[in-house]
């Protein structure tokens, strides 16, 4: 829909009816003592003469228009001083790259890719999208990398999310304290540095397994979440297949499962 950044420019348009009023009023003439005198048909010279004053007010109109600014608006209107300061801090140790499939095709890192993509933009069904959030993106396996500041480019957070891959055998590990309290001094970083002119903080951990690296506990990265106002919901991957020393892939026994949910639900 095309919008006017100055619409008062249209009044002006009420000149074109007055113009064209006080020219019919003016129109000058020629007397002829008879009208046998004058050609019987009008030549093509003459037929053509209403251009000029169609070029002239086609002119006019364009000028007001343009005047009056219009713009248009590409994609959704969005509100970010509604949203959420969202931080998503992902896990992507080597025990992410567990089948969750017999066939041994996709793994949890690959679940918790897709999961995230449609929670930030919407799966066209059940999810709608977080589009009024302020999204940021960290990482962690040993240590814990930030991948996106919180931003409003939803589509680098996600293209981002979708280049995760699963730590090399000399950065493995799960530092679950270290990633939470990078997660937190981003967003307080941003609160000072923009004011708080959100709903609320949430961080969200997307991990499947136990804290093994690292230099600060999860408790205390929980304790300091808590003193800045953050809210932190754990989701937690389990279950699926592993491929054995002999390569053949067998289901993971259930008192293997990790499923700890910190949370009781999603703010509204």
């Amino acid at each position: 829909m095309i919008h006017f950044d100055q619409p008062l420019w249209f009044l002006l348009l009420i000149v074109i009816p007055l113009l064209l009023i006080f020219r019919a009023k003016k129109r000058g003439g020629v007397l002829y003592p008879s009208l046998s005198v004058l050609p019987p048909v009008k030549s093509a010279r003459v037929r053509m003469l209403f251009i000029c004053d169609l070029f002239f007010y086609l002119a006019l109109v364009i000028f007001i228009v343009s005047a009056a600014g219009p713009y248009k608006n590409r994609g959704e209107s969005k509100d970010y001083t509604k949203g959420y300061l969202l931080q998503l801090v992902v896990d992507r140790s080597g025990s992410m790259g567990s089948y969750m499939d017999k066939k041994g095709e996709t793994n949890r890192l690959d679940i918790v890719k897709a999961v995230v993509a449609d929670f930030i933009s919407g799966d066209d069904s059940q999810l709608t999208g977080r589009p009024n959030d302020r999204i940021g993106l960290i990482s962690f396996a040993r240590y814990a990398d930030t991948m996106a500041p919180l931003t409003v480019s939803h589509d680098i957070v996600i293209d981002l999310v979708h280049s995760l891959s699963l730590a090399k055998e000399d950065e493995d590990g799960t530092s679950l304290g270290d990633a939470l309290a990078l997660g937190v001094a981003r967003i307080r970083s941003y609160q000072q540095k923009a004011g708080t002119g959100s709903s609320g903080a949430v961080l969200i951990l997307l991990t499947d397994g136990q804290n093994n690296s690292g230099n600060l506990d999860p408790l205390d990265a929980a304790a300091l979440a808590a003193q800045e106002g953050v809210r932190v919901y754990t989701i937690g991957f389990g279950g699926g297949f592993y491929r054995n020393a002999f390569g053949i892939i067998q289901e993971i026994p259930p008192n293997m499962v990790l499923m700890k949910r910190l949370s009781q639900k999603w703010p509204k």
